[in-house]
């Protein structure tokens, strides 16, 4: 049964992308990124087995019914996040020119028949490595980074029933993990939410905020929340402090651009 998910896997992840691309892209190229999501994805399917009706006990207890749909985001969040990093590698590997790299692509011909394994800096082939690196991107990633996790640490010193269980570093953990939350769910749970948020003059969008703090709580232990009205209370705490201390460093930012 493992075979046969893994086949029908490859097939998936390797359609799928194609298809997306217009049939663009010769299909050899994305076997490697669609082998890596097919086996990521039948290992995690076998583990879900295992934990989750575990988990979903555990955050129906916790949480009520709510704790299943917490249990479900979370399950499609890691999903996600493996169908983007096994897209990332794949990629990286298709336009890689180390010679471990031309030489696989070389004798399974996960390439383009027509133009051939390209070296590096060919036409249509892999950029030279380091062009794509922007220090002023990287520096600006790390300050949402902070500005993020100061935002958590002032709602977990002032908000009741947000807290979090650490120092330092889980501050750095848990607000990491809250903006990869925002950045996948958020836009389809606020799309989802559009109707109802639109009826209620833009309040549902804080009930959709504390959803948001509620699953990234349910995906670590470093973070406590308390009960759901409180959780909505300290997401827009946190947002509210962000977006304050994104408009005092924005001026900043764009004086460092122009440098």
């Amino acid at each position: 049964m493992i075979p046969l998910s893994a086949m029908a896997g490859l097939v998936l992840w390797t359609s799928i992308p194609w298809l997306l691309m217009n049939r663009e892209v010769y299909w050899r190229r994305l076997i490697a990124a669609g082998a890596l999501a097919s086996t990521a994805t039948t290992i995690y399917s076998v583990a879900t087995a295992v934990y989750m009706p575990d988990l979903v006990d555990r955050y129906t207890a916790e949480f009520g019914l709510f704790g299943i749909t917490i249990a479900i985001i979370g399950w499609l969040l890691v999903i996600a996040m493996v169908l983007v990093a096994s897209s990332s590698v794949g990629a990286e590997f298709d336009s890689s020119p180390d010679p471990w790299a031309m030489s696989l692509k070389t004798r399974l011909r996960l390439y383009d028949p027509e133009l051939g394994p390209l070296p590096a800096g060919a036409v249509g082939g892999p950029t030279p490595r380091g062009e794509f690196v922007n220090p002023f991107l990287l520096g600006r990633l790390l300050a949402n980074w902070l500005v993020i996790t100061f935002a958590v640490w002032l709602t977990a010193s002032i908000a009741p029933g947000i807290v979090v269980y650490g120092g330092f570093v889980t501050y750095l953990w848990v607000s990491l993990l809250l903006g990869l939350v925002n950045a996948v769910i958020g836009p389809v749970a606020h799309l989802i939410a559009l109707p109802v948020t639109v009826v209620t003059l833009g309040l549902f969008a804080l009930v959709v905020n504390g959803l948001l703090l509620a699953v990234t709580a349910a995906l670590t232990a470093g973070l406590g929340v308390g009960s759901f009205l409180g959780t909505v209370v300290g997401a827009t705490l946190i947002a509210s402090v962000t977006a304050a201390l994104d408009f005092l460093v924005s001026p900043i930012r764009s004086r460092s651009d122009r440098v």
